[in-house]
């Protein structure tokens, strides 16, 4: 399921789902019209049946679209050093082979054994190797 968020007048893109006062119908928003005097009172919606009709803005309730997605974090491909941004903060997290073939992953003084095990714990936002991380921290963007 996914979750929609609320869009103002002045944040109208094509594809927004369109609500208007006194209907229960939704449309679809195509474009706001560069024309004419009345061009920032109406907009261009899809009907079906119809094609497409111009609406005033007077009748505009509020309008809906996807909310965007969080990125997936994808579990390390390699052991080495790799950095995990964590609400406000870096942290350093390590991935580690054992000598039967698994991993083990050191973050915040804890062993874990498992990838979901360090994104239940840390809830990282964005994952960085080590090259990345200093990479970026040279030239000021951290």
């Amino acid at each position: 399921m996914t979750k929609n968020i609320r869009v103002a007048w002045d944040d109208l893109k094509p594809g927004d789902k369109v609500h208007l006062h006194g209907s229960h119908n939704v449309y679809e928003f195509i474009r706001k019209p560069d024309i004419g005097n009345h061009a920032d009172d109406t907009f261009v919606v899809s009907v079906p049946g119809i094609s497409h009709i111009a609406v005033s803005r007077i009748v505009f309730d509020y309008a809906t679209r996807h909310a965007p997605r969080k990125p997936k974090l994808h579990e390390p491909t390699s052991c080495g050093e790799y950095w995990l941004r964590v609400r406000c903060d870096w942290r350093k997290l390590f991935v580690m082979y054992t000598f039967g073939g698994g991993k083990y992953f050191h973050y915040a003084g804890y062993w874990y054994t498992t990838w979901g095990g360090v994104l239940k714990a840390a809830k990282p936002s964005i994952l960085l190797t080590a090259e990345e991380y200093y990479t970026r921290k040279v030239k000021g963007e951290i």
